[in-house]
């Protein structure tokens, strides 16, 4: 045990030794602030380590990564040391110390680790490599951390799902369940309390994730100078910055009625509890003899009750299960069908990178397709010809294989189109276009029924135009807008006709 001389508490500062001679370390002891904390665990226990040797070990590594991870990576670091002692001593008892960790025992080690989910292998693997890589640069370890921890012993990567999100109606069906709580569970209303159903509210306007909701804090709204609402979160997994979104006055006013309660429980419980939310939390209820904020856990386990006693199902008829994340999923989802930039909807969701938002995109793009097929026998060009969907997809050469999904090859292809404020442009998109943006002139734009408004207000204007060009004498600009006139005339009469 010569290389535990390193972490000897003799040689320690007198602040360094006072902690380590403790087994419980709160937030404080590490430097950390309460708004750091992303959980009700404020502390780190050390005593239920069976290897002493392993528990020194594990304090200094948490001393000496305080100021590099936040709080939570130290309780998972804690955690991780702890599994892979506690399976050190079940096999070779109090015989082993840190010059016995060898490849083999890794291997032995990952053998049992192989039971748990490959994500759960993923994470566990990764931390064991950051801290046996951290003690060897701290020369606690003889042997060199890359041969204990291979890159290759981490379990290959599931298939990459899509985001999964909620239709319009499943959304519908939420809300309606949501605002009638009391009613579906009766006497068990209290499966899915009122706290709850506004953290359901924040989660489906604001599309954060589940746990940065239930952390809300009573101070988390403001107001801008134009008198707008605002609601700040702790963006704990990416930057654990403050990160601001707009909020519609109807969550506001659901916030302020939570505020409310929250501040009626706190001044109905001070003298009983000697914690009282003492962190200031939004979403609160008493539990283990304190006022505290929800688990994410248990909130899931509310919304599968939800589900299941409402009979939540989607268009197909199949049960339905959600949680919290579902809905950050949707109103990703939501933001980019409704044509916001990628870029706006990572700032709105708090994204670190492109590539995490790019993943709406490819939802995006099935949306747009069905879209385009559900014009079929509707679609008409500027000569009131009518189309159908597969026309116009063979048109921009969508479609070019006869033996492939439709699916596949307008994925494949990307939206091989520019959209346009009032139809679709059948261009190819290997081919330019020649008309400047004067789409109602060329022979290659479509439209349909939902755009008649648009095309009717579109006439007027151009009318306009006409007039006032024949007052000036400006011919060319009378000849080109008649045109454009005419071609609105001849599409709104067809689609009139057709509807």
């Amino acid at each position: 045990m010569e290389n535990l001389k390193l972490v000897s508490t003799s040689t320690l500062s007198k602040q360094k030794k006072e902690i380590f001679e403790k087994n419980t370390w709160f937030f404080n002891h590490l430097g950390y602030s309460k708004e750091e904390i992303g959980s009700k665990q404020n502390s780190i226990n050390f005593s239920s380590y069976k290897l002493d040797w392993l528990s020194v070990l594990a304090k200094e590594t948490v001393w000496k990564k305080r100021s590099s991870v936040g709080f939570n990576t130290q309780i998972s670091y804690v955690a991780v040391l702890r599994k892979f002692g506690d399976y050190l001593y079940d096999e070779f008892g109090n015989d082993i110390n840190i010059d016995g960790i060898s490849r083999q025992v890794i291997e032995d080690y990952l053998e049992k680790l192989s039971k748990l989910s490959p994500a759960t292998q993923r994470v566990h693997l990764a931390q064991l490599s950051e801290i046996f890589y951290c003690w060897n640069e701290w020369g606690f370890l003889s042997e060199q951390s890359n041969k204990l921890i291979h890159r290759d012993d981490k379990p290959r990567h599931p298939i990459k799902r899509k985001p999964r999100f909620l239709t319009a109606p499943v959304q519908e069906d939420i809300s309606n369940a949501i605002q009638n709580t009391e009613k579906i569970f009766d006497e068990l209303s209290a499966t899915f309390p009122m706290a709850l159903c506004r953290v359901t509210a924040v989660l489906q306007e604001t599309g954060m994730r589940g746990n940065e909701a239930l952390h809300l804090k009573k101070d988390c709204l403001s107001q801008d100078p134009s008198g707008d609402w605002h609601l700040t979160r702790i963006n704990s997994k990416v930057t654990n910055a403050e990160h601001m979104v707009p909020i519609t006055n109807k969550l506001y006013s659901v916030i302020r009625d939570q505020l409310k309660e929250t501040e009626k429980l706190e001044e109905q419980y001070k003298k009983v509890f000697k914690f009282s939310n003492p962190e200031e939390y939004l979403f609160v209820r008493v539990w283990a003899g304190s006022i505290g904020p929800y688990s994410l856990r248990h909130y899931n386990r509310c919304l599968d009750k939800l589900s299941t006693a409402i009979g939540l199902k989607d268009e197909l008829g199949i049960k339905k299960s959600i949680s919290s994340h579902v809905f950050r999923h949707t109103v990703g989802t939501n933001l980019i069908n409704s044509g916001v930039s990628q870029h706006l909807v990572q700032k709105y969701l708090g994204h670190a990178t492109p590539a995490m938002t790019a993943v709406y995109a490819e939802i995006h793009d099935d949306t747009l397709k069905k879209a385009l097929q559900s014009f079929a026998g509707r679609m008409v060009d500027i000569k009131g010809k009518f189309y159908d969907a597969t026309d116009v997809l063979c048109e921009m050469d969508i479609v070019v294989d006869e033996t492939a999904s439709l699916d596949s090859q307008w994925l494949k292809h990307n939206i091989a189109t520019q959209t346009l404020s009032n139809g679709v442009c059948a261009l190819p998109a290997r081919q330019g276009c020649p008309h400047a943006n004067k789409c109602l002139s060329c022979n290659s734009f479509r439209t349909d029924a939902s755009f008649l408004p648009v095309h009717k207000e579109q006439l007027v204007r151009t009318n306009i135009v006409i007039e006032e060009a024949k007052a000036k004498n400006y011919l060319r600009q009378v000849e080109i807008n008649q045109k454009v006139a005419g071609s609105l005339v001849t599409v709104i009469e067809a689609l009139e006709v057709n509807d």
